[in-house]
Parts: structure tokens; C-alpha cells; sequence
């Protein structure tokens, strides 16, 4: 059975690359955000073209339901997780926090 990575903000940047690197280095990959799964389709298909397994779950790591999903989705697909990456994080002016 495969390691599982939860990775949170994995759907472009340093979050992506840390994605696609744990796919590379064997890993099943499970990505938290809350962009839509339309900004990283061709990311995503590129991984996979190279043998990557990752899985998409759209939310926020501030809402405990979404949180929840997401381990949700990650233990039902691959029964375990063994590695999270918490990457996501709010730029300063976007409106949004994680500390209310």
C-alpha cells in the first residue's frame, strides 16, 4: 500500500510542487484548496502523466467540515495518511484568516 500525503494550498505554487514531488517520490496525494479544481487540471494531468496519483478536494482549512472531507476522502482512497503538509496560508489584505 502506498504512503498518503494530505497536502493543504496544493493546487499551485510551493504547494504544487510539493504535491508533485511526494507523487515522484511514490506517495498518493491528496490536495486541499479553495481554488477551483478547473486551476489545476493540467497541473494534475501532468503528474499523473508521469505516474503521479493525486486526488483533488476543494476547501478551506479554516472550516472544520471541509477539514474533515479532506481526511475523509484521503482514508476512504488510500485507507491511511502517513504525511501532512500544511502549506496553505492567507496572503496579508486578502480579507481572509485562519486565527478568528
Amino acid at each position: 500500500m502506498k504512503k498518503t500525503a494530505i497536502v493543504t494550498g496544493g493546487s499551485r505554487g510551493i504547494g504544487l510542487a510539493i504535491a508533485g514531488q511526494l507523487c515522484a517520490d511514490g506517495f498518493a496525494v491528496v490536495v486541499l484548496d479553495v481554488s477551483g479544481p478547473e486551476s489545476c487540471q493540467s497541473s494534475f494531468s501532468q503528474i499523473r502523466q508521469r505516474g503521479g496519483e493525486i486526488h483533488y478536494v476543494q476547501g478551506s482549512i479554516t472550516d472544520a467540515a471541509d477539514r474533515q472531507r479532506c481526511l475523509d476522502a484521503a482514508l476512504a482512497l488510500y485507507g491511511r495518511v502517513d504525511v501532512l503538509v500544511n502549506n496553505a496560508g492567507v496572503a496579508p489584505g486578502s480579507g481572509r484568516t485562519c486565527w478568528r
